[in-house]
């Protein structure tokens, strides 16, 4: 047991707690005083004020903390160190969670537990580190850690919750942050830390972090570079083993896109943007005629989704009226939505011709004869409109409403690559599916008649027919499209 003059000192300052602890560095074995980076320190003075306030029964002046730091920056370490503090000298008993993405992270933060207690051992004449918990068995204060992908209740109301790893946490075990969280918010005297490294830029983890990062109520704190105590042959080997991307978010801490090198830039993306190109309902209003419209149909059912964009062309531009998206829905209503959509403003729908989508595209060209025509997404044809999609957003000539996840879709595609003088892409899946939304707004801007790359240059194509012209298919609308061939030229 240590000295009782220093469990006094200790418990009423965390600081003093944190700068006589021992740990365990290259240098061999030292106390906190002497070891802590500055970025560590920053956290903990802020932490500090709110764990003393809790355990005095008073409101945390703070309430909210945002670690955010590259691979080895000492999080999993640093949080047993500050948890152990009020499992030890809170006088009532303290209900704590600590939420990891899945077992595995669970048990890094299990060990780091074992290993502050291996290296501090007085700790443990007060604390017993469990299976799941860290238990103070005389006044009953637990840490209870627990994982998203274990069944179970997460419905307790946590004085203080933690978060780890963040970014790990699947788009399928959202819900158990959101849970988390949920229950944090019933218990106005509490505190919450979310621990993460960096992820994915336009993810929910990442609007998560935009919230903190701009609110009063959280104390953010950004560590974005290698670990200082990592050597420059641990970084170079980490460089070497790992994709740039990897690397970057990882290991220098950047936000990155889901894909490398994305064919649309977020630049770009964000550059399209407007509030208010959807129309309400998806619906036209009925001021407004002889509207252009085309339609893109990608067809999914359970793992992906089915996506019906729909363009208005307003000279040379692509303006977003309508997205709707579909995810297990039978076949039968998808039709039923996808029909209600091709109005007698639709001068072309194209659909999405895959396996998959094949009869439902067929019974979609017999309902609209000339105007809806199934397309096979080749790797060519998907480099050829690639190609297109592209130059419309570098030249800024379309607009999308301002949604994370389409956001997120119009990034899940790498740039082109030549493959014997073809332009081919590849399609990302990721936590919005496999760029659904991408090839749904493709397919839109495929069937406008609209000036087409072509070795470095643009030339007209309105289905290969002389004298056509866009208002040359507006006039023929509802009346068949005759010879006028809106395929690939």
């Amino acid at each position: 047991m240590s000295d009782p003059r220093a469990l006094k000192r200790w418990s009423a300052d965390f600081m003093s707690y944190v700068d006589d602890q021992a740990i365990i560095t290259p240098q061999g074995k030292q106390l906190r005083r002497d070891a802590l980076a500055d970025f560590q320190r920053a956290r903990f003075r802020d932490l500090a004020v709110d764990l003393q306030a809790i355990v005095r029964g008073e409101k945390p002046p703070i309430g909210r903390h945002w670690w955010e730091g590259t691979k080895g920056c000492s999080k999993d370490t640093d949080l047993a160190l500050a948890m152990d503090w009020p499992l030890i000298f809170g006088p009532r008993p303290l209900r704590m969670q600590a939420g990891a993405a899945d077992q595995d992270q669970a048990g890094e933060l299990r060990r780091a537990v074992k290993s502050e207690h291996a290296t501090n051992p007085w700790r443990t004449a007060y604390v017993n580190a469990q299976a799941n918990k860290v238990v103070n068995g005389k006044t009953g204060s637990e840490l209870e850690i627990i994982a998203a992908d274990v069944a179970g209740s997460h419905g307790a109301r946590p004085d203080i919750l933690i978060i780890n790893e963040l970014t790990h946490i699947p788009d399928g075990r959202k819900e158990f942050a959101e849970n988390l969280m949920d229950n944090a918010t019933k218990v106005p005297n509490g505190i919450v830390i979310i621990a993460t490294n960096a992820g994915f830029l336009d993810s929910w983890q990442w609007q998560w972090r935009e919230t903190a990062r701009k609110s009063d109520r959280w104390a953010f704190h950004q560590y974005s570079q290698p670990a200082p105590w990592l050597t420059a042959s641990d970084i170079d080997e980490a460089r070497q083993r790992n994709s740039e991307s990897r690397f970057s978010r990882l290991w220098c801490g950047e936000w990155v896109s889901l894909t490398e090198r994305p064919l649309l830039t977020r630049e770009n993306v964000e550059r399209a943007v407007s509030d208010s190109c959807l129309w309400p309902g998806g619906e036209r209003p009925e001021t407004l005629r002889n509207c252009e419209l085309y339609v893109g149909v990608d067809i999914g059912r359970t793992q992906d989704r089915t996506v019906v964009w729909t363009l208005q062309k307003l000279g040379d531009k692509a303006v977003t009226r309508d997205v709707h998206v579909m995810r297990n829905v039978p076949f039968a209503d998808q039709k039923r939505e996808i029909s209600r959509r091709i109005t007698r403003d639709v001068v072309k729908c194209f659909v999405d011709k895959g396996a998959i989508g094949m009869q439902l595209a067929e019974e979609l060209e017999s309902a609209f004869p000339g105007r809806c025509e199934g397309i096979q997404l080749t790797s060519g044809r998907q480099g050829q409109i690639g190609a297109l999609v592209k130059s419309m957003f570098d030249r800024g000539l379309v607009t999308i409403p301002d949604d994370p996840q389409i956001k997120v879709d119009l990034q899940m595609v790498d740039a082109a690559e030549t493959i014997n003088g073809i332009p081919q892409i590849k399609t990302n899946r990721g936590p919005t599916g496999h760029a659904d939304r991408f090839w749904a707004l493709a397919l839109a801007m495929h069937a406008m008649p609209i000036q087409r790359p072509q070795n470095g240059s643009f030339r007209p194509r309105y289905g290969g027919m002389a004298g056509f012209t866009p208002s040359a298919a507006a006039s023929r609308i509802g009346g068949g499209m005759g010879g006028i061939r809106f395929g690939l030229n």
